[in-house]
């Protein structure tokens, strides 16, 4: 058993859209909501908090907040057990405090672990990714697999483009490691003025790093400069300005 993730891009409705920021906004909130009642429980008993007994109160919290009724259900537990999965690599020594999370932060995300279907074209890359309360969402599939999908979590950047992440079960054995035939065995160096160095039996091979990297560091530079002149300007211009700055990053991944 082994598992592969594919990242998408999905092109979702005005509706849809819609719907995924009600995702984005009940599931942060639950999170949230999760992180203040562990710490206060902490607080006062100096205890950690059950994560089973939160998720059954959420019976009771969609009473009492009605809007947790329009969104996936199964995406408001999986953001509990993602704040309790926080606290526990807190406790454990392996992350930071968890901190909460903010509507105005540019990246938002939230998961579907269950009952999301991935449908392919049988010609082109042009099919639909299914999530529950929302629907077949259009998506360019330009990789196809064969498995059970697993989990889908949906993002969407600070350039605004939304994609998909399906964790794949491919039901293949473990890959068990070959003999290392040093004739055709080569190592591999990251480095900081090349950008990988290559020695093998015919000898050492060094490869530039690209200078997109460059180029782009000096125009964001050059855009934030841009910003700071205009804030005191339009407001207009600042925030066409402000979401020309959000994009710089993903384009810069894209290239990557």
């Amino acid at each position: 058993m082994s598992y592969v993730s594919y990242r998408f891009r999905i092109y979702p409705n005005s509706l849809q859209r819609q719907s995924l920021v009600d995702h984005f906004g009940c599931t942060r909130w639950v999170f949230n909501r999760y992180l203040s009642e562990a710490d206060d429980c902490y607080k006062q008993t100096g205890k950690a908090m059950r994560c089973n007994d939160f998720i059954v109160r959420l019976v009771k919290l969609k009473k009492e907040y009605p809007w947790l009724k329009e969104v996936n259900s199964q995406s408001l537990q999986m953001a509990a057990r993602n704040a309790d999965r926080a606290f526990v690599n807190f406790f454990e020594k392996r992350a930071q405090p968890p901190r909460f999370k903010s509507k105005h932060s540019g990246r938002q995300s939230f998961h579907c672990p269950q009952n999301c279907k991935v449908l392919f074209p049988q010609i082109g890359t042009k099919g639909h990714i299914v999530l529950p309360k929302i629907g077949p969402v259009k998506a360019i599939l330009h990789r196809r697999f064969n498995g059970t999908v697993k989990t889908v979590t949906v993002v969407r950047e600070a350039s605004g483009k939304y994609f998909a992440s399906v964790l794949v079960d491919n039901a293949q054995p473990k890959v068990t490691p070959d003999t290392v035939d040093f004739e055709r065995t080569a190592g591999i160096d990251a480095g900081i003025k090349t950008a990988f160095t290559v020695v093998s039996q015919s000898g050492t091979e060094k490869i530039d790093n690209p200078t997109f990297l460059k180029k782009h560091s000096e125009q964001l530079k050059n855009n934030k400069s841009d910003w700071l002149d205009v804030c005191v300007s339009s407001t207009l211009r600042k925030m066409k300005k402000e979401k020309k700055l959000r994009k710089s990053p993903s384009q810069n991944a894209m290239r990557r």
